[in-house]
């Protein structure tokens, strides 16, 4: 269905545009490489999940985990929200943080590690 592919696409794209862009312009392999920030990657990933069930789509523990597999992979990779920010354009916020953010509390799941990020990056850019 269109909403699991999109929450889905969620799981890795809000920590990981996210974190980079919010850490002021690093790669995801320094998120890996820093014990809190892959902290914060999973917890935003699980955050995801819940609201996504919430929503009727169940996201597996498994499909998390490999995400951090996938993105060890890919070595010194800048996301696509990061090079719009180091380009001055115009990094879309409310789509992939604040949208994601209002409907886990519109079904009443704690959200505090988006909702520190999502405040992180409207401070930002």
């Amino acid at each position: 269905s269109l909403d699991e592919a999109l929450w889905r696409k969620l799981c890795w794209n809000v920590p990981f545009n996210g974190l980079s862009v919010a850490c002021g312009g690093i790669t995801t392999d320094e998120i890996l490489a820093d014990p809190e920030l892959s902290r914060r990657a999973r917890a935003l990933m699980e955050e995801l999940q819940a609201a996504s069930a919430a929503h009727g789509v169940e996201i597996e523990d498994a499909f998390l985990d490999r995400q951090f597999v996938l993105t060890e992979s890919m070595g010194s990779y800048k996301p696509s929200s990061l090079i719009d920010f180091l380009a001055g354009r115009e990094v879309e916020v409310e789509a992939i943080w604040g949208e994601p953010l209002r409907r886990g509390r519109a079904t009443g799941i704690p959200m505090p590690e988006l909702e520190r990020l999502h405040a992180e990056l409207k401070a930002k850019v």
